[in-house]
């Protein structure tokens, strides 16, 4: 997963995906990226929301 540049581009894309990143790091550097994304990114709903978030 890196440092999250694919999953940030999906997300402002609206694709679903998903990522895995051994790097706890990296991964932690990838949720900022994303997360400032999803921000930008167009509506999702709630349910596609939860799903992204992991929760």
């Amino acid at each position: 997963m890196g440092s999250g540049t694919t999953g940030s581009a999906e997300v402002l894309s609206d694709r679903r995906w998903a990522g895995i990143e051994l790097n706890g790091d990296y991964a932690s550097e990838a949720r900022v990226r994303i997360d400032e994304s999803r921000r930008e990114a167009p509506y999702i709903p709630d349910e596609d929301q939860e799903t992204l978030l992991g929760s």
